[in-house]
């Protein structure tokens, strides 16, 4: 249901939104429980928690400061302050629980630790050295957002299975018709 070709936690929780630039876009998080299952998917946690209707707002409120902020990143624009101040204040709280028991991994936490986890990935990525290799996908219809991890910082699309194959097979068949011609 979900998609992780961010590289960041941070950034995979804006691909939460779909076709953001269509006038109808798509919105993944509809019920507090798909943020829990979101969590899990992207293996912040081991099983879904439990969030309830305020915590689906602000999951979605901290996912659009952390987009815009990303966009502003981008354009090496200043921040708005209330995205900076609402990310900041998320990043205050403790953050998911990760433990060993016995020689096993466990993740674990509320929404509330999540939403601190997220703000201080999105907090170290874009405060960070490496902020320049935040990109958005270059497919027409696509508004994810990523980390760039290619060695010479040239990713141009999410991934290739997904964009990536689209524009180069829109290219390959008008070569073709060129060709044709």
């Amino acid at each position: 249901m979900f998609t992780f070709l961010g590289n960041r936690p941070s950034l995979d929780l804006t691909a939460t939104v779909l076709f953001r630039h269509h006038t109808d876009p798509t919105e993944l998080l509809v019920h507090a429980g798909e943020v829990g299952e979101w969590a899990r998917q992207a293996g912040l946690v081991d099983q879904p928690m439990e969030v309830d209707e305020l915590g689906l707002t602000r999951t979605r409120a901290l996912r659009e400061a952390i987009y815009r902020m990303a966009h502003a990143v981008m354009r090496r624009e200043s921040f708005a302050p209330a995205d900076v101040d609402l990310v900041n204040t998320a990043a205050m709280t403790p953050p998911l629980n990760v433990s060993l028991i016995g020689s096993r991994l466990r993740r674990s936490g509320g929404v509330t630790q999540l939403h601190s986890t997220l703000a201080r990935d999105a907090l170290e990525l874009f405060g960070g050295d490496s902020a320049d290799r935040v990109r958005e996908c270059s497919g027409s219809d696509c508004t994810r957002i990523y980390f760039d991890t290619s060695r010479n910082a040239s990713r141009r699309w999410c991934g290739m299975n997904q964009c990536g194959d689209r524009v180069k097979a829109a290219n390959y068949r008008a070569r073709r018709r060129e060709a044709a011609r």
